[in-house]
Order: C-alpha cells, then sequence, then structure tokens
C-alpha cells in the first residue's frame, strides 16, 4: 500500500472532526485480527500518526472515497494500523489490524522526534 502526505486530511482532524467514530454492521463485521470496537475508538482518542491518504492503484475498482491511514497505540500499548474515511464530521474506520514492525517503528519514531 502506497501512501501520501496529505495536510488538508490533518487540517480537518484538527479543525472539523467531532471525535467520533462512525459504526454500523459493515464495519462491525471488519473487526477480525482479534481488534476489538474498544481498541480502534482508544487509537483515536491517544495520540496517533497519520501515515497519509492511501494511493489507489491503477485500474483498480477502487472506491471514490479517499481512504487514510493512522498508526497508534491502544491504552494497552498495542500499535494498531487502521485505515478509515472521513464521513461528515466523523470518522468511519474500515480495516484495522496489529502494526507490522516496521510500522511500529515508524510510530515509534515519530512519537519520539514528533
Amino acid at each position: 500500500m502506497q501512501v501520501e502526505d496529505d495536510q488538508e486530511i490533518k487540517r480537518w482532524l484538527a479543525d472539523s472532526w467531532d471525535a467520533e467514530l462512525n459504526w454500523d454492521e459493515a464495519n462491525l463485521r471488519k473487526l477480525t485480527h482479534s481488534v476489538t470496537q474498544d481498541e480502534v475508538e482508544e487509537v483515536f482518542l491517544n495520540p496517533f500518526f497519520v501515515a497519509g491518504r492511501i494511493i489507489p492503484p491503477v485500474d483498480s475498482l477502487w472506491p471514490p472515497e479517499k481512504r487514510f491511514v493512522i498508526f497508534g497505540e491502544t491504552n494497552e500499548g498495542r500499535v494498531l494500523t487502521v485505515v478509515w474515511t472521513p464521513r461528515g464530521q466523523k470518522i468511519r474506520p474500515i480495516s484495522m489490524r496489529s502494526s507490522t514492525d516496521a510500522q511500529k517503528r515508524k510510530y515509534q519514531d515519530r512519537r519520539r522526534n514528533g
């Protein structure tokens, strides 16, 4: 997955996001990889790192909405990778899993260095 920096979404998070997540049956079914809804919500309430906007693959049937990736930590210290999209003033989680070792290092480096 390729991502690129997106300053606009960082401004949206700071200025417009109402700190709520949008859940329904469709994205609750995607809670796999032993990730819970509470853990995903904790990631967004704790400091997180916006990795960027996902660059859709060429010639793909990618959904028309922009998707973003964050790395963040649960209250228990588990680092998760969450793919999401803004919906109105809420965040809709799309995919969530434990971060890879490389993603954990990137998250920890970002936390240390700002």
